[in-house]
């Protein structure tokens, strides 16, 4: 996985357009990135890429490079 993945992702999900979302960008940085949509973004990681992620990795997941990072070390377990 890639920041380009997560953030062609992002902009489906949270129908926003994919030149607005910096390669590293934050939560805080997009406005519809709230409780609700970080949840239904992890649902869609783990169905993409058949993982189940664990509760304290998913509150560590608020910017594009540590989910990156997260998904890319459940996925060579």
């Amino acid at each position: 996985m890639n920041n380009l993945e997560i953030r062609e992702l992002i902009s489906k999900l949270f129908s926003i357009e994919i030149e607005t979302i910096s390669n590293n960008a934050t939560q805080k940085e997009i406005s519809k990135w709230d409780s609700l949509q970080h949840l239904n973004l992890i649902v869609e990681i783990e169905d993409k890429y058949d993982i189940s992620i664990d509760p304290e990795d998913i509150s560590a997941m608020i910017s594009i490079d540590k989910i990156v990072e997260i998904v890319n070390k459940y996925k060579n377990v």
